[in-house]
């Protein structure tokens, strides 16, 4: 295994690449400058992280129609794009590409091509469910409408999600079980996410119960076996999301990120006793960071993405045990190159 990279290597190169972060100007941009013949015609969509291009030219040499997606390095926090970090995208998506072979044998994925060291993939072009699977096993403390500690504490209310919840439940505190907290979202007043019942969901219409068994089981088997395995490295996995899709042939897959620390949080074991016990939060290895800092509702500032750039390569590491492999590519030259060659190879 090779060296893990410093604190002042990783400061050395979140600076030297402040600049050249992909955002969704960039993208947008790449598209529009027709490096991408194969794109020709594709439509496309820009999601607060993700570039999606899909359409009737995007099908595999077997019929499967395809979802090309690039991880920008945008972040978004408090529903606001607040800037772009070096590496982010290329961070998640290897972290991701990890977890999912862990979780493969309860959970499958999309994925058909996934380059390492990349912010690419290629996948099968799914029928989305219209709810997010988030799993708790701590109230962790966060100002969401949609979290479990905003409508305990802040809400004062004693249901969430169908689960009757006892008095005492502290902030950063265990739970007596895990809690299935599924959302989806409301377009009356803008589209907003709302935290629902399982029963909520069947009313809607969104899914029927036997669907929702199925996805309970794999996400829940998943969460758990993401759980073991941070466990060895000492690291909690208090909460996490899943979003799903049915492929073609009807198969429940996931769509999107698994286990990454924007879909998860992640806190040190060690110290987590010592924190609590200090009132103070547990350390922490996900995107909490960056809501924490700033001012909410402003872009960052440079020193701000320089701080949250150097704390996601300390993340990765924290997490994968491996050192940081960065694509050191101009940002266009990257995406072209693992987008042409995933089309190729899917095509043949």
């Amino acid at each position: 295994m090779a060296d893990l990279l410093e604190h002042k290597e990783i400061a050395k190169l979140v600076e030297e690449n402040l600049d050249k972060a992909l955002d969704a100007a960039g993208m947008a941009a790449l598209v529009e400058s027709g490096e991408l013949p194969e794109l020709k015609g594709a439509d496309y969509y820009q999601g607060k992280v993700r570039a999606n291009f899909t359409g009737s030219e995007l099908v595999s040499k077997d019929g499967i129609p395809l979802r090309v997606l690039v991880a920008t390095d945008q972040i978004s926090t408090h529903d606001m794009v607040r800037g772009a970090i070096p590496f982010r995208g290329q961070i998640l998506t290897d972290i991701s590409n990890g977890m999912l072979e862990i979780t493969g044998s309860v959970l499958p994925n999309a994925q058909l091509y996934a380059p390492a060291n990349s912010a690419v993939v290629i996948a099968e072009n799914c029928e989305p469910f219209m709810f997010e699977m988030i799993w708790r096993t701590y109230m962790c403390k966060s100002s969401t409408e949609t979290s479990l500690y905003y409508n305990y504490v802040e809400q004062n209310k004693r249901e969430f999600c169908g689960h009757i919840l006892p008095e005492g439940l502290v902030a950063n505190g265990p739970l007596a079980s895990m809690m299935d907290t599924p959302s989806t979202t409301e377009s009356d007043e803008g589209a907003h996410d709302v935290s629902v019942s399982p029963g909520e969901l069947y009313r809607r219409g969104v899914v029927d119960p036997t669907t929702y068994g199925q996805i309970a089981y794999m996400t829940g088997t998943a969460y758990q076996l993401g759980q073991r395995h941070f466990a060895a490295q000492g690291i909690l996995i208090p909460d996490t999301k899943f979003e799903l899709g049915r492929t073609q042939d009807g198969t429940i897959v996931t769509i999107d990120e698994v286990l990454t620390p924007d879909s998860s949080r992640f806190w040190m074991a060690a110290d987590y006793e010592a924190k609590m016990k200090a009132g103070e939060s547990p350390t922490s290895y996900s995107k909490q960071f960056g809501r924490d800092i700033g001012t909410v509702g402003q872009p960052y500032t440079d020193e701000e993405r320089f701080q949250i750039g150097c704390r996601y390569i300390e993340t990765y590491q924290k997490l994968t045990g491996k050192a940081f492999v960065p694509d050191l590519r101009a940002p266009a030259e990257r995406v072209t190159a693992d987008i042409q060659t995933g089309l190729q190879q899917l095509r043949k």
